[in-house]
């Protein structure tokens, strides 16, 4: 399959700035910042609800919904949230039909050609903004050339191009002057072997997961050749018709969620007393196991601000490639979000 090699020149000068990477010498941890006007205050509902809201997996990414049934703050709400585990994407079918309120899906493409369809469903917010040492890294022999000396080598990825990482590795490759059909695509299904495929030269690059990257950094085998960009497109809250029909308790979810992470999800978070162990109860690990994970970045505004450009390029990529999202024109980034949840949720004061 060829790709349009005009594609390259959109992302030039659009995806590496907005949805790519960022350098390794001059990239920043991302920190939350909360604007004062924000209100986390509790505001019961006047009614009891309950909600069902599906989680793709059980990963520290994903734990501040439970940690909010942990830590009591749904029922400050005067809400119940009772969660699921259903794997990306495969939440959407009950979302449309009512048998979820709310999911923590990907940025994928059956996202987008669910919404192009016609169901009624739309983004609301980030359930994290970040996982530091996520993006690309090369066999050490590459370090000093990468990405332009990897025409004809092969990229490992998980998922391959059908996944929020596509529009990445586009910006990644256009650095180097490169576009998606200079390089073969080694899609790897479970995101832990994707560096086993580097080290066994089975591809010469991969976008990486951490912790995954670890071992092999310390042992010299891989070097890192780009950082993933802060406020990359990597999942998103989704509500379907029924949360739509209970606004005010996905509003209320939200608060909840987002004062979760304001009051106890802030970078550094394993270390404050007690959350080793709350972590260890809701993801079923065990504390030396979640010592040892990755903090991911959360942003307690759960902002989705400055994404239009992110979701057009995003579009863009999937349909350079081909065959990935059934409609021909980008959905607008309204017909995609509905910020009214969040703004509603975390009203200024």
């Amino acid at each position: 399959m060829r790709y349009r090699t005009k594609f390259v020149a959109l992302v030039a000068s659009i995806c590496v700035s907005v949805v790519g990477v960022v350098s390794a010498s001059s990239a920043q941890t991302a920190k939350a910042t909360t604007p004062v006007s924000y209100n986390y205050a509790p505001r019961p509902l006047k009614v009891h609800q309950t909600l069902t809201v599906s989680v793709p997996n059980t990963f520290m990414q994903n734990s501040a919904v439970l940690l909010a049934n942990y830590f009591h703050e749904f029922a400050k709400e005067n809400l119940t949230v009772n969660t699921v585990v259903i794997p990306n994407p495969g939440s959407l079918p009950p979302l449309a039909t009512g048998g979820l309120d709310i999911a923590i899906e990907s940025w994928g493409p059956s996202v987008y050609n669910a919404i192009a369809s016609g169901q009624k469903l739309a983004v609301i917010g980030n359930p994290f903004s970040g996982l530091p040492g996520l993006g690309f890294y090369v066999q050490s022999r590459y370090k000093g050339c990468a990405p332009a000396c990897l025409r004809g080598k092969t990229v490992a990825m998980p998922g391959g191009l059908t996944t929020s990482a596509a529009a990445p590795l586009a910006a990644w490759l256009a650095l180097g002057h490169l576009n998606l059909s200079d390089v073969h695509i080694l899609s790897v299904p479970v995101i832990s072997n994707v560096p086993i495929a580097v080290t066994q030269n089975v591809a010469q690059a991969a976008w990486i997961d951490p912790p995954f990257q670890k071992p092999l950094l310390a042992n010299g085998s891989i070097k890192l050749s780009q950082l993933a960009a802060p406020g990359i497109l990597l999942t998103c809250f989704v509500v379907g018709p029924a949360g739509f029909a209970h606004a005010q308790a996905v509003e209320a979810f939200l608060r909840a969620v987002a004062r979760t992470m304001h009051d106890y999800m802030r970078p550094g978070f394993l270390h404050r007393r007690g959350m080793v162990q709350a972590m260890s109860t809701v993801l079923g690990e065990s504390a030396s196991t979640v010592e040892a994970t990755t903090e991911p970045l959360f942003d307690p505004t759960l902002s989705l601000a400055g994404y239009a450009p992110k979701i057009f390029v995003q579009q863009k990529t999937w349909m350079s490639v081909g065959g990935v999202l059934n409609y021909a024109t980008p959905l607008p980034a309204s017909k995609v979000i509905d910020s009214q949840f969040l703004s509603a949720a975390l009203g200024t004061k």
